[in-house]
């Protein structure tokens, strides 16, 4: 397992910035591998992780942001780098992969 400190910047509706630190994260060496490669930011998977939306399957959890709570709480550079990615945790809160999918929702829903 691979442990992460981080802290992201976030936008509340009045456009006032706050930061938000994470600590604790666990990953996958798979994870940390893939994330790396994708070049998916860990502070983006953590941002996730917490206040995306999850999709319960196959005994695994699917997080993703969606678009609205994107324009509405992060800044356009931030949006460029969360939209799209998919992070799929254990019931543990172990991270096991993350990757880019724009019709990810539809897939997921799928399977």
């Amino acid at each position: 397992m691979v442990r992460w400190g981080s802290q992201f910047l976030l936008f509340n509706e009045n456009n006032e910035m706050k930061t938000q630190h994470y600590t604790d994260m666990q990953f996958s060496q798979h994870a940390s591998q893939r994330a790396q490669q994708r070049a998916i930011d860990p502070l983006v998977i953590s941002e996730i992780i917490r206040h995306g939306e999850r999709i319960y399957k196959q005994g695994i959890i699917f997080h993703f942001m969606p678009k609205n709570s994107l324009r509405l709480f992060y800044h356009r550079t931030d949006q460029k780098q969360i939209e799209d990615v998919v992070v799929i945790t254990s019931h543990d809160g172990t991270v096991i992969t993350a990757y880019r999918n724009q019709h990810a929702v539809k897939s997921i829903k799928r399977i």
